[in-house]
């Protein structure tokens, strides 16, 4: 399970927000108040989506923000990347996945999965396999 801060759910929250006018541009102390959030909070949570390029900033006394693309192209991994910072892959996870019928997956930069969807297991070549003194046993 992948936890997120509190600023990338607040994230979530402006776009969604943002989203339900798509072309309108609104201040921050609008979207403090659609979300309902402080402004501060609101502010600091709008510069690093702005630098993600997931929102446009206008400056101005007509400035404010809005989405920088449909919000359909906007990936959750786009939101929590831009508060987080890059993610990756810890060194334990494959770089093959074996999916069931025979399929298989590899994992590519940013941790998006390619291949045929389904559920996700290890390859039979990962399995651990104890040794004893007397006989090979594999567990799974």
């Amino acid at each position: 399970m992948l936890r997120v801060t509190k600023m990338t759910d607040y994230a979530s929250m402006l776009l969604a927000c943002l989203a339900q006018a798509p072309g309108k541009v609104h201040s921050a102390s609008d979207l403090a108040e659609l979300a309902r959030l402080e402004l501060p909070t609101v502010s600091k949570v709008l510069k690093p989506l702005s630098r993600a390029g997931l929102i446009e900033a206008f400056r101005g006394s007509q400035g404010g923000y809005r989405l920088a693309r449909p919000a359909a192209q906007i990936t959750l991994f786009d939101v929590v990347e831009a508060m987080e910072g890059r993610l990756e892959m810890t060194g334990r996870v494959s770089r093959a996945l074996a999916l069931p019928g025979g399929a298989s997956a590899s994992i590519k930069s940013g941790c998006s999965f390619i291949g045929a969807p389904g559920s996700w297991t290890r390859p039979s070549s990962s399995r651990f396999v104890s040794r004893g003194p007397s006989a090979s046993r594999s567990e799974s």
